[in-house]
């Protein structure tokens, strides 16, 4: 049986902890292409204990940034699209797609601030339908190529000598096992 410690070093995904280190080396899916209605193609997500905005500019760009605003932490789900991005509905800061600053206003004529200010952003891209975002703090991987035809899944038969049925659980089982050495082998290297 696992120990209260093993279980939270393979469930708990939040920033900073093993498997949530491990997971942000992956793509990972964000919301589906439809969720973002035509007229203000704005969501707030909350992917692995982290809140984001995801949103469509203009020019068909998809952008993700961190859902609070650098300014003074408003929310930008709340935002306006428009001049190429994301504008806070708090004190108006502009941000596009890549997280740069594209406006401040209310700063005095000639003011640099702005090029000084950077929202974080991850990168996103469509496939399938689905928007799959990238949080992690390397480069992204190359994107799977077989995600837009996933494996059938296994199927059951109804019989009592259901060979399928127990081959499948068989493999849930052995998969878990696996993570469970995994996790404890990497818990082991981090001390």
């Amino acid at each position: 049986m696992m120990s209260s410690q093993q279980n939270d070093t393979i469930t708990r995904v939040g920033k900073g902890t093993p498997a949530g280190q491990l997971l942000r080396r992956y793509w990972q899916p964000v919301a589906l292409v439809e969720e973002l209605p035509a007229e203000r193609p704005v969501k707030a997500v909350r992917l692995m204990g982290q809140d984001f905005v995801v949103f469509k500019d203009e020019q068909g760009r998809y952008g993700m940034l961190d859902r609070d605003c650098p300014h003074r932490g408003a929310d930008l789900a709340a935002g306006r699209l428009e001049g190429g991005g994301l504008r806070c509905a708090f004190h108006g800061w502009l941000f596009d797609a890549s997280g740069r600053c594209l406006s401040t206003p209310g700063e005095p004529v000639g003011s640099t601030l702005c090029n000084k200010v950077r929202q974080s952003a991850y990168p996103i891209i469509e496939k399938a339908g689905v928007l799959f975002g990238y949080i992690g703090k390397d480069e992204p991987p190359a994107f799977p190529t077989s995600i837009a035809s996933p494996r059938p899944m296994p199927t059951r038969s109804h019989s009592r000598d259901s060979s399928n049925a127990t081959g499948y659980r068989r493999s849930k089982s052995v998969s878990i096992r696996r993570m469970r050495r995994f996790c404890i082998a990497f818990s082991k290297m981090r001390t």
